[in-house]
């Protein structure tokens, strides 16, 4: 492999090793787990809300069936007392009949209430079906999510520990003014060697003199962009023109 080839291919591998740092770095899928488990915890509160709701539902359904059987109660014994305890004294038959009137309105109107709590009862066990299916989803997702994210910055760090090896053998391979020279270029640059494609650098994509063209095909030391000063490499010989 030539120089330029090794230059090339040890930027390459610091451009690996900048991928897993970025992965490694990147703390935006904590937030992601923890916007997750806000939004579970906020359904588990709506879901112990709506179990709070249906308990007084079913309590008030309860006192309504008691109120309702008073009433049926005291209905029967108004007839009762109407017919057969009434007599002929009109007075007592309008007292009787005006709460026999009213006992029957307010059992209409409990019977309505009824009605509206089972309803109401059935709305909100639809509710909470929905809730739990949420919950599931959720914590489904967090742990599928929390896992490929394990899994990525696993990856990441195993791949780094190759990837400094690998950097290792490629730098000692090259000569030391060579590599102070990609070192130097590198820390004003993130990429300090570059592919030439076209005569076009890569890095800063302005076309280079017929004189670098000439260095290059003669691959006997390092070349430089005339523009941006990168390294360049070429795997194929280029028209001098």
């Amino acid at each position: 492999m030539s120089l330029n080839e090794n230059i090339y291919e040890l930027q390459n591998e610091y451009d690996k090793m900048n991928n897993c740092d970025v992965i490694l770095n990147d703390n935006s899928y904590k937030c992601e787990l923890k916007k997750l488990k806000k939004q579970f915890e906020n359904f588990k509160v709506e879901l112990i809300n709506k179990d709070e709701s249906l308990k007084q539902i079913k309590e008030e359904i309860v006192e309504l069936n008691n109120n309702i059987n008073s009433l049926k109660k005291e209905i029967e014994d108004g007839n009762y007392k109407l017919y057969n305890k009434s007599g002929a004294n009109l007075k007592v038959i309008d007292i009787i009949n005006n709460k026999l009137d009213n006992d029957k309105k307010m059992l209409v109107e409990l019977d309505s209430k009824i009605i509206d709590m089972l309803e109401r009862e059935e709305k909100i066990q639809e509710e909470r079906k929905s809730l739990r299916e949420k919950l599931v989803n959720i914590k489904e997702e967090f742990y599928n999510y929390k896992e490929k994210e394990s899994k990525k910055i696993n990856e990441a760090n195993t791949d780094k520990k190759l990837i400094e090896k690998k950097i290792s053998n490629i730098r000692g391979s090259i000569p030391k003014r060579y590599l102070d020279i990609f070192d130097e270029i590198k820390s004003r640059n993130k990429k300090a060697a570059v592919k030439l494609k076209d005569r076009v650098c890569e890095g800063c994509k302005i076309q280079v003199s017929a004189f670098t063209i000439d260095n290059i095909n003669k691959d006997n030391e390092i070349t430089f962009c005339d523009n941006c000063g990168r390294i360049l490499f070429s795997d194929k010989r280029l028209e001098n023109k």
